[in-house]
């Protein structure tokens, strides 16, 4: 039987994050225009204490499901927003290196990173690992999402990044999200952007779920690491706020 491992909280601000301007640029530069296209529309009650609510909006962005509000929020209503979008995407904890002791079964990590104290990024993760011994093979699997907010004035738009790194030890080995690659060199990364969204400060999307395996004693995986964050806009001039973050598996 699975069981579900939680580790202690850690919440990381921007300067303490490991390499994210690199990974961030990287993802700029590889950004293409697809056209957003809306899903569904609901109203939703995020704010149980004063009972109002609020229209959630769909869309499929780039093969992506984004969630955002129909409406610009004051900072305190955006921050009830960006959890309710997280809680939407399955979120549940909390925590930032995860140390899988070379152990089956799932665990869980999170983190939130900041670019000044109304930017902020959020990003969160399972993964599960197993080993057939009869067919000399592993497999593992990562699932989770990411949301990023502004809490001040003066909003224009904001664009969600994620990131995903798989890096291995040994020679082959294969990664599913599709589309389907083959992992030739010790690490592989796919990186997404989205479009633009401006009805709210709030965002946020699942990551592509991602399967990779091998092979018992020719490889093995070292590490995934989500790196996500957003790219936010304000009405009031050329200041762009990046706030960034990571969750990092190790040790499979």
């Amino acid at each position: 039987m699975k069981k579900l491992f939680k580790v202690s909280v850690t919440v990381l601000l921007l300067m303490s994050v490991f390499q994210v301007s690199a990974f961030a640029n990287d993802i700029n530069d590889q950004e293409k225009v697809v056209e957003k296209e809306f899903i569904s529309s609901q109203k939703v009650n995020i704010d149980k204490k004063f009972n109002r609510d609020f229209e959630l909006i769909e869309y499929e962005d780039g093969g992506n499901k984004v969630y955002t509000f129909n409406e610009k929020m004051d900072p305190e209503t955006s921050k009830i927003a960006m959890k309710y979008i997280n809680t939407i995407l399955g979120d549940v904890n909390v925590q930032t290196d995860v140390d899988r002791g070379h152990s089956e079964g799932v665990y869980y990590g999170n983190s939130t990173g900041y670019d000044t104290n109304n930017a902020v990024a959020y990003t969160w993760a399972n993964t599960d690992a197993s080993w057939n011994y009869p067919f000399n093979s592993w497999n593992a699997r990562a699932w989770g999402g990411s949301s990023a907010g502004w809490f001040g004035s003066n909003f224009d738009y904001l664009k969600l990044v994620q990131q995903v790194t798989v890096n291995k030890y040994g020679i082959g080995g294969t990664i599913s999200w599709p589309p389907s690659l083959n992992i030739t060199y010790s690490s592989s990364t796919k990186g997404w952007i989205s479009e633009r969204y401006n009805s709210s400060g709030t965002v946020g999307a699942k990551h592509d779920d991602l399967m990779v395996s091998g092979t018992l004693g020719v490889n093995s995986l070292s590490s995934i690491i989500y790196q996500d964050g957003g790219d936010i806009y304000l009405t009031s001039g050329s200041t762009i706020y990046k706030p960034r973050t990571y969750v990092k598996f190790y040790n499979w």
